[in-house]
């Protein structure tokens, strides 16, 4: 049996149900992958002088959300505590935790940062010719 994490990005919210990362191995192992993420998204907010509420707020709005595919965990159930006290980057390295690909076939390329679009620009046959730009979101 494999495990699933899925990845919902709050600033997002509304274009789309998140994005499912498979292959994980154990439950423990999901678990540890959507900690670190989520504690990373959190820490990717935190400021010098900072209230715990500003930053509690700006997670709602901009960070991600983990949660284990029929594991009953969900990294905003441990908010608080992650607010209150900062990780180390050890404790957010969920690149290391990432299993070798995802549903999309591919590793999750992004250490940090906004979602990055899998989907191709372009249909198959235009791979033959040069690749169509990308529209600007």
């Amino acid at each position: 049996m494999s495990y699933a994490v899925l990845v919902i990005d709050m600033a997002q919210t509304g274009q789309g149900d998140g994005r499912v990362v498979d292959g994980f191995a154990s439950f423990e192992a999901a678990r540890a992958y959507a900690e670190a993420r989520t504690r990373a998204s959190v820490e990717e907010l935190r400021a010098a002088d900072q209230t715990t509420a500003e930053l509690r707020t700006l997670w709602h709005v901009y960070g991600e959300d983990c949660l284990v595919v029929g594991g009953g965990f969900s990294a905003r159930d441990e908010l608080d505590y992650y607010v209150a006290l900062p990780a180390s980057p050890a404790q957010c390295d969920w690149t290391s935790l990432a299993p070798a690909s995802s549903v999309t076939g591919r590793p999750d390329p992004r250490p940090y940062g906004p979602p990055v679009d899998v989907r191709m620009p372009y249909s198959a046959a235009s791979c033959r010719s040069a690749p169509a730009p990308m529209a600007d979101k």
